[in-house]
């Protein structure tokens, strides 16, 4: 990374943390790019008297510097420049306390090692537009759009032929006569700058609140449709992944995009931060999150279409369902757990306790029956299931519906070489291995139909 760089259009973005955080940050994530690195508050007084930094500019913060904290800094940049782009990237002790970020000026917010793809993500469209490529776009579903809906950002469509995005309409209210384009023309997927990802995710967590809420003059069957229409756009994401008209990409960003908009909801719904919560009872691994957060979404989601039990208290059941598998060494499923070798058997079995537990003992509050959900999230009708061989009316459909959801996101992954499974593939393989009530079963084969069609 360049030090003596004395312009503006000699760096590619601004990097604001203590030396030992720049250099270990740099060698990770920084390749191709050069960012102009920032030590202490006294070097933030002589940037700012000596660049003007162009709009779209990154500057990214990692930590608090000699004289100054994190959010005096943002509050400094966001003060001084107009339009840049301020992100914020905090690990460990740095992490503590992110409430005041957004009103500080930060536009992207990262915890890591959770939000790494996220974070790379942004940096890559840094080296898209170093490239010569002007914007970077993110695949999305426009959930619920309707004329007159007041857009905070831009969207874009695009075509397959010419290989390009051309705007649909700028911010601000979207006009009924695109509207009704769309839907005549069929459009599956729409674009937005990355830059307005967040927006976009803000945006459509309202509507998806807003529909579930309504007390508009509609009859709650009409009001249970609208809604099972968003989730079927949102849950689609999850067996899309080979990509669409701009290519695999695609498929990856309507998948973020349904994760996306289950927390932005939970967040509106009950002020719990999943990730955060997620990082400050578990730690910091990357791969065990990943698993929580779609399990999470899922169960979410298919609240949603089914009506058992509320969406926001299944994503926080899902979250923590599989805390207590840290001691399981061997990844494994409820498909084949049996597999495992005595002594990681009984510690799999264990496990629904075992989260329970530690929620427990790290004091964190949640209603009884998100708990209930953990607990009981392996029981089976049979009577064969786990921690406690219950019986069928000891098992709530909640639990159940979380495990669906747990078995669903195993068998929805990507085999390399294999084709993906289909919905109804999912749903028979899940019917035939897991003893769940047929009532639940009958619910979300509902709605799993409806996904073919």
């Amino acid at each position: 990374m360049n030090t003596q760089d004395t312009s503006a259009e000699s760096f590619d973005g601004v990097l604001v943390a203590k030396p030992e955080a720049i250099a270990n940050f740099s060698s990770k994530f920084l390749s191709g790019l050069s960012f102009k690195p920032i030590t202490s508050g006294a070097e933030v007084d002589a940037f700012f008297d000596a660049h003007q930094l162009p709009a779209g500019m990154p500057v990214l913060v990692l930590s608090g510097v000699e004289g100054m904290g994190v959010m005096e800094i943002g509050q400094a940049f966001n003060s001084y420049y107009q339009g840049i782009r301020l992100m914020l990237a905090l690990l460990g002790e740095e992490q503590r306390d992110l409430k005041g970020a957004k009103k500080n000026g930060f536009s992207d917010i990262y915890i890591l090692p959770l939000d790494t793809k996220y974070l790379e993500s942004a940096l890559n469209e840094v080296r898209a537009r170093k490239s010569g490529q002007k914007k970077l776009y993110k695949a999305v579903k426009m959930v619920d759009l309707e004329a007159g809906d007041e857009l905070q950002f831009g969207v874009m469509t695009y075509l397959p032929l010419n290989k390009k995005y051309v705007p649909l309409t700028a911010a601000g209210a979207i006009s009924e006569k695109k509207v009704e384009s769309l839907k005549q023309k069929g459009v599956n997927s729409l674009f937005v700058d990355q830059k307005d990802v967040g927006k976009f995710y803000e945006y459509s967590a309202q509507k998806l609140a807003k529909s579930i809420d309504s007390n508009d003059a509609v009859s709650a069957t009409e009001r249970q449709e609208k809604v099972k229409a968003t989730v079927r756009e949102l849950f689609r994401s999850f067996l899309s992944q080979d990509g669409g008209t701009a290519g695999f990409e695609e498929g990856r960003d309507l998948m973020e995009q349904s994760v996306k908009i289950v927390e932005t909801y939970v967040i509106d719904k009950t002020g719990v931060d999943l990730k955060e919560r997620f990082r400050s009872i578990v730690g910091e691994g990357e791969d065990f999150y990943g698993h929580a957060q779609l399990v999470s979404t899922i169960a979410a989601l298919l609240s949603l279409a089914s009506g058992i039990g509320k969406p926001e208290d299944l994503a926080i059941a899902g979250l923590f369902h599989d805390i207590g598998l840290d001691r399981v060494e061997t990844e494994v499923s409820i498909f084949d757990w049996q597999d495992l070798e005595p002594a990681e058997k009984e510690l799999y079995r264990q496990h629904p306790k075992s989260s329970v537990n530690i929620l427990k003992d790290r004091r964190v509050t949640l209603v009884p029956s998100v708990v209930e959900m953990i607990e009981k999230h392996h029981e089976r009708v049979d009577g064969k299931g786990f921690p406690g061989g219950l019986p069928a009316h000891k098992i709530p459909l909640e639990a159940q519906l979380l495990a669906y959801a747990d078995a669903f996101e195993y068998l929805s992954r990507r085999v390399p070489g294999q084709p993906l499974a289909t919905p109804i593939e999912i749903h028979g393989e899940i019917s035939k291995k897991l003893s769940l009530s047929p009532d639940l079963l009958l619910k979300v084969q509902s709605f799993i139909k409806e996904m073919a069609t």
